[in-house]
């Protein structure tokens, strides 16, 4: 069975990729912003766009990136002070609340689907604003949801780690063969040697230590 808490890299390479998730993320609701802000009030898509995102999406919109962008300081800083979070934790109750944190605005960015037709109002496109906010909507939306699976991961990962420390739990590295034999086969030598040619003067040296002469001397009778 893998011991988590021998594997580092586990943990802080989901904390690189949910960066990098967090940011594409926050890209596709910055150009979905960049589009609607720049939308003329006589385009043809106005009133599909309206619809799509209405005055309660545009409340949700602002604290879901409020969440991301949190999200992605307190990633940075974690993966900054990764060897110190990680030798005096890694912490479980901080991985709880940023993947419930996650949640809740991954849950509003659904929000279009809630009484609305995304599929219908995004085919029903005629300029190319509706049709670049659907797209980068359904981007968000999909890595999102990747990125909670991926915190979800670094949830059981940091508790698994949290139940080695506290029981002690770690790789015990096995001495090979061969190696083992060679061990054995030089403490017989070294051993026959004090035997043959005993000098008080000089300690029987074995690879668990310095055995006094008199140990020897012991073995003789």
């Amino acid at each position: 069975m893998m011991i988590f808490r021998e594997h580092r890299a586990i943990l802080l390479n989901l904390k690189f990729i949910q960066i990098i998730f967090t940011i594409i993320v926050l890209t596709t609701e910055l150009v979905q912003y960049v589009v609607f802000s720049s939308l003329k009030a006589d385009s043809p898509d106005i009133i599909a766009v309206n619809q799509f995102i209405n005055n309660e999406y545009k409340s949700i919109k602002i604290l879901d990136n409020i969440v991301f962008l949190l999200n992605l300081i307190t990633l940075g800083a974690y993966v900054f002070n990764f060897k110190k979070i990680w030798n005096k934790g890694p912490y479980l109750c901080l991985e709880l609340f940023l993947a419930a944190l996650w949640f809740t605005s991954a849950i509003g960015n659904l929000d279009p689907v809630y009484g609305r037709n995304p599929a219908q109002i995004c085919s029903s496109a005629i300029t190319s604003s509706l049709t670049t906010i659907c797209s980068t909507w359904i981007t968000s939306v999909v890595f999102c949801w990747l990125n909670m699976i991926l915190l979800i991961i670094s949830v059981f990962v940091t508790w698994r780690v949290g139940q080695e420390k506290r029981k002690g739990i770690y790789h015990k590295p096995t001495v090979k063969p061969e190696v083992k034999n060679r061990t054995s086969q030089r403490q017989s030598v070294l051993f026959k040697q004090g035997l043959e040619n005993p000098d008080k003067s000089q300690p029987v040296m074995l690879e668990s230590g310095i055995k006094p002469l008199m140990l020897v001397q012991l073995a003789n009778t």
